[in-house]
């Protein structure tokens, strides 16, 4: 059995490791900082490697993701930057639901502009008491007339304060739904979070997330 890569996976590589190499020379400041490095991210806009993380459909490289080309990249920006692998991987880890399972006005209205890296994408998942135990997690979604409304708090959300959107996840009914959540919602606040021993990009605690005029997206 031959475990070669392919020559579209070995052009990826090539195109990952020139990245890497343009931003060694702020690596280090890069992987000291818990913002977004803006030097890394317009490396990153500007390379393309983006369109990895989306189907094509909305502007991305393939027709739907592909799990191993995200991987062959990731293994590259890692050995020079974990601000730089970070920022890389986040994007798809931000927007999958929404590419899987989102409305086409949604895909339409966001998943290009995180193809491009006009925005940056995150993910509610976690929170202070329940971690990343999703069958414990509070934030949930109640209806206020014609209205949904988000009410709890997700903490350490990487690019928070940063992305232009969060898919939070909450309690409803008997199950969970994931919510679009844009940066610019009325009700949502975030706060820094505290620091931990590896710095991470944007790390953010959300509380209390509305959609606009109050309507979460699904």
């Amino acid at each position: 059995m031959s475990f070669d890569l392919d020559q579209k996976y070995l052009a990826i590589r090539d195109e990952a490791v020139a990245v890497a190499a343009a931003a060694e020379p702020f690596a280090i400041e890069a992987d000291a900082m818990s913002t977004v490095h803006e030097g890394m991210r317009k490396i990153l806009a500007d390379s393309g490697l983006w369109t990895l993380t989306v189907p094509a459909r909305w502007g991305g490289r393939f027709d739907s993701v592909d799990p191993l080309a995200v991987c062959i990249v990731r293994e590259v920006l890692m050995g020079t930057s974990a601000h730089l692998d970070s920022l890389f991987a986040l994007q798809g880890i931000g927007s999958f639901g929404l590419a899987r399972a989102g409305s086409d006005a949604l895909r339409d209205e966001w998943l290009p502009k995180v193809a491009s890296g006009d925005v940056l994408a995150g993910l509610g998942l976690t929170e202070q008491e329940a971690g990343s135990d999703l069958k414990n997690i509070v934030t949930e979604v109640r209806r206020d007339g014609e209205r949904l409304v988000l009410n709890g708090n997700k903490s350490f959300i990487s690019n928070g304060g940063a992305a232009g959107f969060y898919c939070v996840l909450a309690q409803e009914g008997q199950g969970l739904s994931l919510f679009l959540v844009p940066a610019d919602a009325p009700g949502l606040t975030l706060t820094p979070t505290p620091e931990i021993i590896a710095p991470h990009p944007g790390r953010a605690r959300l509380r209390r997330c509305r959609g606009p005029r109050g309507q979460p997206h699904r």
